[in-house]
């Protein structure tokens, strides 16, 4: 069967359409964090009510331009969390955790770290977008509020797309 570069392009730009509406349909079906009570100031810790959106269930979310203060942000399974090229996140100081660390060896030692912007509890989760401030809101004490983005330990599925640091 001989295909015609003309129907080879017809098929593509088809397929091509179809990725992009379904992608377009992915945000649309996404709830908008902003009218579930978070905020996007760049000075209101906005963890508390970001982590009650997830933990009634709400998993599929869309952060609209903004800059979110949060910290220590559990994500449970089959969550979606996708943000605006114009979204910005700045991490909050959530303290340290005691959390054991395993060697290639496979011994495992206990280590005090900072709590994690994000900690992936469950399987199938996508980060999409994230853009991270490092900087913007450490002090003189503490000049990095977090020493880890991502924490995820026996988790399937996880896909970090778009993820960018800036300072």
């Amino acid at each position: 069967m001989q295909i015609h570069s003309g129907a080879y392009r017809t098929v593509s730009l088809l397929a091509a359409i179809l990725i992009l509406a379904f992608a377009h349909s992915r945000l649309l079906a996404a709830a908008d964090v902003l009218t579930l009570g978070v905020v996007a100031d760049g000075k209101t810790d906005t963890s508390a009510a970001l982590q009650h959106i997830l933990d009634t269930g709400e998993t599929d979310l869309y952060f609209p331009a903004g800059d979110y203060l949060l910290g220590g942000i559990k994500v449970p399974e089959k969550s979606h969390l996708s943000f605006a090229p114009k979204a910005r996140v700045i991490a909050v100081d959530r303290g340290s955790e005691v959390v054991t660390e395993i060697d290639p060896a496979g011994r495992g030692r206990e280590v005090l770290r900072r709590v994690p912007l994000f900690t992936i509890i469950g399987d199938d989760v996508l980060l999409d977008g994230v853009r991270f401030d490092f900087f913007k809101n450490g002090t003189a004490k503490v000049p990095f509020p977090t020493d880890r983005l991502i924490y995820a330990s026996g988790v399937n599925g996880l896909t970090i797309r778009n993820f960018v640091v800036i300072n």
